[in-house]
């Protein structure tokens, strides 16, 4: 008999983490895992974490011992790195290579896969991992299946969130959120920088316009300098506008408060949003995993909730094409095409403010919210979590 979720002991041991670089959903997933094994599995971890330098600003509020850069990702270092901190298992969300590496070493690895129906065949799958965990979604295309196939111990586990406790939110008048999540990808050494420079001034007038008075910017961007923005134009409107990262807690605890979120369409956001009611828009995607969490959304949520691209900016059927040939292929062409839309950002900009109005005007009118909730569940981090903790008490 397997050792309930529950234990009475503290039993100490150390979990190898490691999180794509790629958005700031794997990072927000490891917290949420990592925060059930510490706080209700009785466990008092000893964190080592390779890579996710973009993930730190949301796992800062972790016990981690010691971080280390991804690159160069050899087996020998990873061994290293495994000795020399007596690691019992590893933990990845989304980095297929650096999974494959650590079990290829013989520490037993449970992979996360929030986006199973994203991969082709042209896409590394860690199909030997001790545990691979995918979430669960309502359908897997042809394309995925194959690369899908080939994995040895497949496990669909429920959304993968940090769940509360069902009561009425209290909302802070005039709060809304904009979150652009991590705008960093392996694709592109300075992370995704058009995309803020076309969306977030749209979105900034629309809200100011709608009588929001204070808007908190969430992402991996520490003020409108860095991404090019004129400062001045922002300090023009009429609202107290913040830009900052946050930890996981801190997004969640604003997401509480927040009368409205605007989000990229990320799916972890779009979850955390929805156990928790918030009246969410749907930014234009920034990647492909985005455009096909827009599409879930569109189905299960609401439709005109989401903004897409002007056809001009960015031609669907061109990146499905793509898509048969792997994500890279795809997110090269989205990311150009974004970079190209730059020289007519104006013309853009009144576009998406039409689209946004009319998205947000629905937004306000709509009472439910858990579509998507209510499609894949809330107790993914529970069950991952009891992975890991089958694996760091011994039993296979």
């Amino acid at each position: 008999m397997k050792r309930p979720l529950d234990v009475a002991r503290r039993l100490q041991a150390t979990l190898l983490i490691c999180g794509v670089d790629f958005g700031w959903g794997s990072a927000g997933k490891l917290e949420s895992i990592l925060r059930v094994l510490i706080n209700r599995c009785g466990y008092d971890l000893k964190l080592v974490v390779l890579g996710t330098s973009l993930g730190r600003p949301v796992l800062g509020d972790l016990p981690v011992e010691a971080w280390y850069e991804r690159e160069p990702l050899l087996l020998d270092r990873v061994r290293v790195i495994i000795d020399r901190h007596q690691v019992t298992a590893a933990l990845v969300v989304l980095d297929p290579e650096v999974a494959s590496a650590i079990e290829r070493a013989g520490c037993p690895t449970v992979y996360v896969d929030s986006l199973p129906y994203l991969w082709t065949e042209h896409d590394p799958i860690p199909s030997e991992v001790t545990i691979y965990a995918a979430q669960l979604c309502d359908s897997i295309p042809w394309p995925a299946w194959q690369p899908l196939r080939r994995v040895r111990h497949l496990h669909w586990v429920e959304g993968i969130t940090t769940t509360r406790e069902k009561s009425q939110r209290t909302c802070r008048p005039g709060l809304a959120v904009v979150s652009f999540g991590g705008l960093h990808s392996p694709l592109s050494t300075s992370g995704n920088r058009p995309y803020p420079k076309l969306v977030l001034m749209p979105a900034l007038q629309t809200l100011v316009r709608a009588g929001y008075t204070l808007i908190e910017v969430c992402g991996n961007m520490q003020d409108f300098d860095e991404i090019g923005m004129d400062k001045a134009m922002v300090d023009s409107l009429p609202a107290a506008i913040h830009m900052a990262p946050r930890s996981h807690a801190a997004f969640l605890d604003l997401l509480e408060q927040a009368e409205l979120l605007v989000c990229s369409p990320g799916l972890t956001t779009l979850i955390e949003a929805g156990c928790r009611s918030v009246p969410t828009v749907c930014l234009p995607p920034q990647n492909l995993s985005q455009i096909l969490n827009s599409d879930r959304f569109a189905a299960h949520v609401d439709p005109d909730c989401r903004v897409p691209w002007p056809r001009k900016v960015l031609d669907l059927s061109a990146v499905e094409c793509l898509r048969l040939q792997g994500e890279e292929a795809a997110v090269s062409f989205i990311y150009a095409s974004l970079e190209q839309a730059l020289a007519e950002a104006p013309a853009v900009w009144r576009e998406l403010e039409e689209r946004l109005t009319l998205a947000l005007a629905r937004a306000r009118q709509r009472k439910e919210w858990d579509g998507l909730v209510s499609l894949v569940g809330t107790r993914g981090a529970e069950q991952v979590a009891a992975f890991c903790a089958q694996i760091l008490s011994g039993w296979k």
